[in-house]
């Protein structure tokens, strides 16, 4: 979920709404509430904050030119949709809440268009709202749109940051300047010098105050902030790119309009500023980690792009990402000032920068899963296409198990929830590392063995769904990484663990039951690969066939979605269409 900058709120009046201050007050009224819930009783929470909404509409339609009621309801709109435990209470789908909070946004905007943070904060509302339509492939065009707009905002907003600090600079140094010309007060008379001072305190009695609305000056930090925000939108931009489409700025991303962007914003708004004197919007990774992550994941999706437009080969898209990314130094303890020994722990950044390279690796091997037809590199040490194409995605998927369990005993353990869920997604990771491991194996082997590699796709995929002809040793192999994918399910299960009830109950039960299924499904699949123990082979359904029961006898709705786990597994190219059928057949007793 993208990061918002959050403006500041403003206060005032009484409770029955009359004037623009009334609906303030009222709103802050209900914000107060929902912020009072929001860690207790989530429903009140929401409801509190969706009050606050509603004051803000009144105040609006009455008041419809009012900047500071259109300012603030932006603002609460943006907390509620960085609260996740608020979603189940949304009025609509959470689509349709980010529709309604642009809105809200370009509302703002249209009241004070050269706004910096409204225009960093619809920018992220916009890129929240196309990852959310990307992430459920509803409408891929209208993403592309969403996306091309936030740059566009991000680029005004770099623009005004970058205009308004050169105009605070310019005044700053104009008051020194005059500062320097004024004469120095002790060599002027005592008696002048106590009558400016009794002026000045005069000056400054109550009576005569006025209040000011203080305005928080543009920081280089803000800029760090809007170009790492444009990069993402940059990379967000690529993987939307379709090779079999014509560039267009509002269908296909242009390829080489993005890497320009890119390089100017290394070229012009990061590398006049030092890094290293800004505190990371991240608080476990230092500013530079941050900039230096940013970079490598644009990196890993342009070259993802550019393989996909075969522009590149598979064998130059790896040397990219694993440069990329050995270009980001690993902190070696937790303070900079400490010496680097191998007794010092890991510092808080090490997991993260490692967890990075084996997803950006871990996608090299998706794509390369998902493009087995493009060359592999023009000079493969080997006859066949397909067997170097394996063999990359091979060492890619091998390399990422590496990192993560490197990241693993690197992490730093809080003990506290988000501890838990560092790890839950770490060991999830690793699972599905493994079973793609399986994979890349199966088709390697078969690939080498069969014709030199020159089966079609789907006579390949036939042979990995049968899992026939494999020598002893292969069938091991193939059944050990099976394994080792139930066990770090497992692994996940036990970190996400949330009480009794069913396995699929509303409250984080979800997450506990889907690794339990996973982990069955992955040691159904190692019962494939083991065929030939005849008689153990059946004794491990039969089990796996009693666990299933037993989730099934916790509520009507548990089979529906130990099903629907197994169809999310297929869509993810875990496990094939063959093997979910297997399973339902033998394991949930059903029919395909």
């Amino acid at each position: 979920m993208p990061q918002f900058r959050l403006p500041k709120k403003a206060t005032k009046a009484p409770k029955v709404p009359s004037t623009a201050d009334d609906f303030q007050q009222l709103a802050d009224e209900h914000e107060e509430t929902g912020k009072k819930w929001r860690a207790g009783d989530a429903a009140k929470g929401a409801r509190g904050f969706l009050r606050a909404i509603e004051s803000y509409n009144t105040g609006l339609s009455k008041y419809p030119k009012n900047f500071d009621l259109a300012y603030n309801r932006a603002r609460v709109y943006v907390e509620f949709s960085q609260e996740t435990r608020f979603l189940p209470y949304l009025p609509t789908s959470f689509p349709e809440f980010l529709r309604t909070a642009i809105e809200a946004n370009r509302y703002a905007l249209h009241l004070d268009p050269n706004n910096t943070d409204l225009l960093f904060n619809t920018g992220q509302a916009l890129s929240g709202l196309a990852e959310e339509l990307s992430e459920r492939s509803i409408d891929r065009l209208e993403a592309i749109v969403l996306l091309a707009e936030a740059l566009d905002l991000y680029t005004k907003c770099l623009r005004q940051q970058r205009s308004t600090i050169t105009q605070t600079q310019e005044a700053e140094q104009e008051a020194q300047m005059e500062t320097d010309a004024e004469p120095d007060l002790s060599e002027r008379p005592n008696d002048e010098t106590e009558m400016d001072l009794d002026q000045s305190s005069e000056e400054g009695s109550p009576q005569n105050k006025v209040s000011a609305t203080v305005i928080e000056p543009t920081t280089e930090d803000d800029i760090i902030d809007t170009a790492l925000a444009k990069l993402s939108t940059l990379a967000a931009l690529c993987t939307m790119y379709d090779p079999s489409l014509a560039a267009d700025a509002s269908t296909n991303p242009d390829l080489n309009y993005l890497e320009h962007s890119a390089s100017e914003i290394f070229d012009t708004d990061i590398p006049s500023l030092d890094p290293t004197e800004h505190p990371s919007s991240n608080s476990s990774i230092s500013r530079t980690t941050e900039i230096l992550l940013a970079r490598a994941s644009f990196t890993t999706a342009l070259s993802s792009a550019q393989y996909r437009a075969n522009l590149i080969d598979a064998s130059t898209y790896s040397t990219r990402i694993n440069s990329t990314y050995a270009s980001i130094p690993l902190p070696t303890t937790f303070s900079s000032s400490s010496s680097s020994t191998s007794s010092n722990p890991p510092a808080p950044s090490t997991p993260e920068i490692l967890c990075a390279h084996a997803d950006a690796l871990t996608d090299l091997a998706t794509t390369l899963a998902h493009n087995r037809s493009l060359p592999p590199s023009p000079s493969s040490s080997t006859t066949d296409p397909a067997i170097s194409s394996h063999n990359i995605r091979w060492t890619a998927l091998t390399s990422a198990q590496d990192l993560l369990s490197r990241a693993a005993a690197a992490m730093p353990s809080s003990g506290g929830s988000d501890d838990a869920a560092r790890r839950v997604r770490l060991y999830a990771n690793k699972a599905e590392v493994e079973l793609w491991r399986r994979g890349a194996f199966l088709l390697r082997t078969l690939a080498s063995r069969t014709n030199n590699g020159a089966d079609s796709e789907q006579e390949q995929e036939e042979r990995e769904e049968e899992e026939v002809g494999l020598e002893e040793e292969q069938a091991r192999t193939a059944g050990t990484l099976a394994g080792n994918a139930a066990a770090f399910w497992r692994g996940a299960e036990k970190w996400a663990r949330v009480g009794g009830g069913p396995l699929f109950a509303e409250g984080g039960g979800v997450e506990e039951g889907e690794f339990v299924v996973k982990a069955m499904v992955a040691e159904y699949v190692k019962t494939r690969t083991e065929r030939q123990e005849g008689g153990n082979r059946a004794r491990r359904v039969e089990e796996l066939g009693r666990q299933a029961r037993h989730i099934v006898a916790m509520g009507p709705e548990e089979l529906g979605k130990m099903r629907g786990v197994l169809g999310e597994m297929v869509e993810e190219g875990l496990v094939s269409a063959k093997v979910a059928e297997g399973m339902v057949r033998e394991v949930l007793g059903g029919e395909t």
